[in-house]
């Protein structure tokens, strides 16, 4: 058995534990990334999940999309303890014009699906 002399400002600690903590340290900082930018930034999937939450309420206007979608992401960070300024949420959501994108993506994508084969 090894004795080392260990600093008091030092923890020893295991390598699967250390491992652990790696991982769970890479997968916060991949979610708070995207958090820190100064601009929305979508992937196929997030315009998707998007576009089904629009479906379902129809009548919203996308000023009521824009003033919803901040509020959402900040339940989202408190509820799961994640620092964030949430002045800044704001700069992360789709603007208008994103919104009516997705929309036309979606229309689209529905009606491709249902096209009757010739």
């Amino acid at each position: 058995m090894t004795v080392l002399n260990v600093p008091i400002s030092h923890s020893v600690v295991q390598t699967n534990h250390l491992n652990m903590w790696k991982r769970k340290g890479k997968g916060i900082d991949l979610l708070k990334h995207p958090l820190k930018s100064k601009k929305y930034r979508s992937t196929d999937l997030g315009r998707k999940i998007l576009g089904s939450a629009i479906s379902i309420m129809p009548q919203a206007s996308h000023n009521v999309l824009q003033s919803v979608t901040p509020l959402v992401i900040g339940v989202l960070c408190a509820d799961n303890n994640i620092p964030v300024k949430f002045g800044s949420i704001v700069l992360l959501t789709p603007t208008r014009k994103t919104y009516r994108s997705i929309i036309a993506d979606m229309a689209t994508s529905v009606i491709q699906s249902h096209q009757v084969p010739s």
